[in-house]
């Protein structure tokens, strides 16, 4: 299936749109800007920097719990692109809008 992102376009996957058209979601570079906002704020509210995006490769915040995902490390400690889980690439227009909502409001 080709996915085409909802915010620039970007398309990715296999497949051929013109038979099958697009699955529409969120690819990964729109999906971390659509969180970032969203995890700074948890950050804050935990008393870390709100500093989630960032770092480039090092971040002394050890305590942070985003620290992992925001400096892209798996659990071996290898450095690795970002990678959300599967059924986040694929959120709706609505689902997007959602969680940029919550990010700027006061839910959580």
């Amino acid at each position: 299936m080709m996915y085409q992102c909802i915010k620039c376009h970007r398309t990715w996957g296999e497949g051929e749109p013109e038979l099958d058209g697009y699955s529409h979601g969120l690819c990964l570079k729109c999906l971390r800007d659509a969180l970032i906002p969203l995890y700074r704020k948890r950050q804050s509210r935990e008393g870390n920097f709100d500093c989630f995006g960032k770092a480039e490769g090092f971040c002394d915040q050890e305590a942070c719990k985003y620290r992992r995902i925001c400096l892209g490390e798996d659990t071996s400690g290898e450095v690795r692109e970002m990678t959300p889980p599967p059924e986040a690439q694929n959120y709706t227009r609505s689902q997007a809008e959602t969680i940029q909502s919550q990010a700027h409001g006061d839910f959580v």
